[in-house]
């Protein structure tokens, strides 16, 4: 029948190769993404180093702030005090990163990794967290760490 993928070996060849490739898509956007993170994490720290400090794995994110509360009122109207300091957050760069990672590992098969710009931009930034972060590799939870080794 029309629109339908037919039932031959060329059908399911073709079917298993466009989710390999589907896959190959959804997980290079993501470690691409975590690369991301890194570098603003790094670009952060270099411009705090400019000025005298670093804080490396922690970088100051915008919170989400809802209309009322930039209004400085909440639900019941009660009155609360905002400031640019309660707006922001602290974020572990690493940490967040080094979660990505755990959530991204299981989803890269030996099918994947015989891409070469997958496969590069993987070990790319597993290496480069391994090396600007070996206290937070030393910290993280046994099967966390386990995954990453």
């Amino acid at each position: 029948g029309r629109g339908k993928i037919g039932v031959t070996e060329g059908g399911s060849r073709s079917l298993r190769a466009e989710r390999v490739k589907e896959c190959y898509k959804e997980v290079k956007a993501m470690l691409r993404m975590l690369t991301h993170v890194t570098n603003s994490d790094n670009d952060i720290e270099d411009e705090e180093s400019s000025r005298g400090g670093s804080q490396r794995g922690s970088v100051m994110a915008a919170a989400a702030v809802s209309s009322a509360a930039s209004e400085g009122r909440v639900r019941g109207g009660a009155g609360v005090a905002t400031s640019a300091s309660s707006a922001l957050a602290k974020v572990d760069v690493a940490q967040v990163v080094f979660i990505g990672l755990n959530t991204v590992i299981p989803l890269i098969t030996d099918e994947l990794l015989t891409f070469p710009k997958l496969c590069h931009q993987y070990f790319t930034l597993l290496a480069h967290m391994l090396e600007a972060y070996p206290a937070k590799v030393a910290a993280l939870p046994p099967d966390m760490f386990t995954s990453l080794m």
